[in-house]
Order: C-alpha cells, then sequence, then structure tokens
C-alpha cells in the first residue's frame, strides 16, 4: 500500500480528535504539526490564523488582554480574544489559562483544574503536559504553546457534554 492510500476500513479522524491527540504527541511533533516553535508566532502568521480559527470567548470586563504572548520571538500583550494554536503563552502566579496549551522546557507549576475536574487540589504539571483552559496558575511560572482554542478546548467541550446531557434530561422528565 503507498503512503497516500487510506486503508478501506479506516475512520476519518474528527477536528475533536485531532486536538485530542495533540496533548498527549512529543513536543517536537506538536511544534511542527502547529507550524510553530519557541519564539511563537509571527505576527502575521497569527493574524491569518485568528481568521481560520475565529477568536477567543469574550472574557468580559476583567480580561482585556492576555497572561504574555510570544510572537516573532518578542512579548506582546494581545487582546484577550487573540491567542490562536501556535502561540507561545507565558503562565505565571494567579493566571487562568487562555487556551489549551502543552508547557514548554522550564520548571514544574501547581494548576487549579477544580472548575474542570472537580479535584480539590491543585496538580503538578510539568513540562509537555497539557494545562487547559480555565484552569488557574497556582504556583510557579512556565510557557506553553497553545494547541486549542475557543470551542475546541477541553473546557469547552466539557460545557458542551454537560449541557447536552441536561436537555436530554429535561425532555425525559415526566409530565
Amino acid at each position: 500500500m503507498k503512503p497516500t492510500e487510506v486503508k478501506p476500513d479506516s475512520k476519518p479522524v474528527s477536528k475533536f480528535d485531532a486536538q485530542k491527540n495533540l496533548k498527549s504527541v512529543p513536543m517536537a511533533d506538536l511544534e511542527k504539526k502547529l507550524g510553530s516553535s519557541p519564539d511563537g508566532l509571527s505576527q502575521a502568521e497569527a493574524q491569518k490564523r485568528l481568521t481560520q480559527y475565529g477568536p477567543q470567548r469574550d472574557y468580559g470586563k476583567e480580561r482585556k488582554s492576555v497572561p504574555k504572548v510570544k510572537r516573532g520571538g518578542k512579548w506582546t500583550d494581545p487582546a484577550a480574544k487573540e491567542p490562536v494554536p501556535g502561540d507561545v503563552i507565558r503562565l505565571k502566579l494567579g493566571d487562568i489559562v487562555p487556551a489549551d496549551a502543552r508547557l514548554l522546557p522550564g520548571d514544574p507549576v501547581e494548576v487549579d483544574q477544580s472548575a474542570l475536574t472537580g479535584e480539590s487540589l491543585p496538580t503538578t504539571k510539568k513540562p509537555s503536559d497539557a494545562v487547559f483552559s480555565g484552569s488557574i496558575i497556582r504556583q510557579g511560572e512556565s510557557e506553553g504553546m497553545i494547541y486549542a482554542t475557543g470551542t475546541d478546548t477541553y473546557y469547552s467541550k466539557t460545557a458542551q457534554m454537560v449541557q447536552g446531557r441536561n436537555r436530554s434530561a429535561i425532555s425525559r422528565k415526566p409530565c
């Protein structure tokens, strides 16, 4: 079989499955798939991806800009709606993780994921581990590479599942 052929019994990979795989592939593969590096994306590439992926959800008045984003090797302060897959972000104590990201080489961080997982204590995340949108950095500082934004994040997928379950529970209520 040639490398470009597809087995007849293989199923197409959904966008969610592709995003799910990005949380565990080796970092070198992640950088290659995202067309990025620890220096981040160029401003032009980030703008192109913002058009492709769309803006992040609106964080309201309390969040006008992101924890820092590295573009072309320089740290910038983009609007909270502008991070895109491939962006490198700086995460430090008290920051809310703006999108799903993988930690780059450096020190581990303590992350509060209770809003997503219900865990009562922060968990230690080390380089190459995934951190999820909506989590809070409780200790340490690190850089991460964004691999999912907006409705493709773990937080968003969890909210969609819960919303779907609530709808089906309502529709099954006896009259």
